[in-house]
């Protein structure tokens, strides 16, 4: 099958770079600009993207000289463009028009990359100061902003590129030129579709498992039920043992209503851990301090590093139960790339920083993925991805369509609490007025 290589050059839209491929029906990888030549080679396309750093400058990023041999279609995006620009002999300098932002640019040349669009003026998202100032040999200009050069190209080497971001919504028929340079530049025929991804994700899940036992943690949303149907497809069930953990923080109900859901997907081992008592009374050391009890918690960090904390211990007790030994039994969980991303994992961003501590991405599960003891079914897919994925499998709708809820659950929605179930009753009230009424799933929280 076709394959793109996208090389991250540390711009903070890579990720949406390889999502909007893979709309585009091709199968892309991410690797670092400075990967491993020997595999990117076998990549029938590259897109470099953009960054933070100057071409010019001596903390400019290093790469394979050889990567630009490769004689395959480039696009560069913004410093990748400026980098192609660079590196076939023309000169970059700082910009004497910064430009950040809604622009718009003007297409001079009948360029392949702007095939089908009609008006000459779009709107697109600039985010850069410094600018091409003399273009390299061979090289066209394609549209322009202003007096600063906005597209580049070389039709016979097959190599583009644009200052703007075509990934972003916000740039005017940009998933156009990225389908462009994809299916027309590239000369793509093959479709990748969810369907492929689906097949990719049970066979590396049938070979890192083989016949080994795997432990699910299942809260009852879409993505770890999807997790335990893509388990259910590849292994053998008697091998599946799934624990949902009730940590008294769920909406009204909810944790009767997840157990029948998930017996309904074939579970044969489905273990229910109610462990309320346990998550508001318990004390943790976290980074050798004394945290807790949950109910004298207010700071939501410490709420979500005390969660994950008794969260593994109460599974570890669950599975000691079910002779499930955890220094080689697998653990699957539903982790999406967003929850990576936001914890600052690098197996996802080496330029990630973290944003906030996912309740289920705590040491213990690091140190066992460091063992290759941890199955992440859906690590590569996004949530819009994931209910699609369920449908297919044939999951549910109320699961497959099911209103996000935080893992820690009321811990970090409640600032405060009497010990009421006034928030339970007015959650429950609300959510089913959403079921039968509203024409989104969406709602919000507003916290003081």
């Amino acid at each position: 099958m076709e394959q793109l290589a996208i090389l991250d050059c540390g711009g903070q839209y890579t990720k949406v770079i390889d999502r909007k491929v893979r709309e585009l029906g091709v199968k892309s990888d991410i690797f670092p600009i400075n990967g491993d030549l020997e595999v990117i080679k076998n990549y029938q396309a590259i897109i470099l993207s953009g960054g933070p750093e100057s071409v010019w400058s001596d903390s400019a990023l290093k790469y394979d000289e050889r990567l630009f041999s490769l004689e395959v279609p480039f696009l560069g995006i913004c410093y990748g463009m400026q980098l192609l620009n660079h590196r076939f002999g023309g000169t970059v300098s700082p910009g004497v028009k910064k430009e950040y932002g809604e622009s718009q640019i003007e297409i001079i040349e009948d360029c392949p990359l702007f095939d089908g669009i009609e008006d000459l003026t779009q709107t697109v998202l600039m985010s850069h100061g410094d600018s091409v100032e003399n273009l390299a040999p061979g090289f066209r200009v394609a549209a322009k902003s202003g007096n600063v050069i906005a597209a580049i190209y070389n039709e016979d080497l097959k190599i583009y590129g644009v200052q703007f971001h075509p990934e972003v919504d916000l740039t005017e028929n940009g998933k156009r030129m990225l389908e462009n340079f994809l299916r027309k530049i590239c000369d793509f025929k093959d479709v990748y579709a969810l369907e492929d991804r689906i097949n990719t994700s049970i066979e590396q899940i049938k070979d890192k498992v083989g016949n080994g036992k795997v432990l699910v943690l299942v809260s009852g949303g879409v993505d770890s039920a999807v997790s335990a149907a893509l388990l259910l497809k590849a292994l053998d069930p008697d091998n599946i043992y799934a624990i949902h953990v009730d940590h008294g923080l769920m909406r009204k109900n909810e944790s009767d209503i997840i157990c029948e859901n998930l017996k309904n997907l074939g579970l044969k081992h489905l273990i229910r851990e109610n462990a309320e008592d346990v998550f508001f009374d318990s004390k943790v050391e976290i980074g050798g301090r004394e945290v807790g009890p949950l109910t004298k918690l207010v700071d939501p960090e410490e709420k979500r590093n005390l969660v994950g904390e008794i969260f593994i211990k109460v599974v570890q007790r669950a599975a000691e139960r079910l002779n499930l030994d955890f220094s080689s039994t697998f653990i699957a969980q539903g982790t999406l790339r967003p929850d990576l991303i936001e914890s600052g994992n690098p197996d996802v961003s080496s330029y990630a920083h973290k944003i906030k501590t996912h309740h289920n991405d705590v040491d213990i599960i690091r140190k066992a993925r460091e063992k290759g003891l941890v199955v992440e079914t859906n690590w590569d897919w996004h949530k819009d991805e994931v209910r699609q994925v369920a449908r297919m499998l044939g999951i549910d709708e109320s699961i497959a369509s099911r209103q996000p809820f935080p893992g820690p659950g009321l811990a970090v929605r409640v600032v405060c609490h009497d010990g009421s179930d006034a928030v339970d009753e007015a959650d429950a009230v609300k959510f089913n007025k959403l079921l039968s009424g509203s024409k989104t799933a969406h709602s919000g929280k507003i916290l003081p």
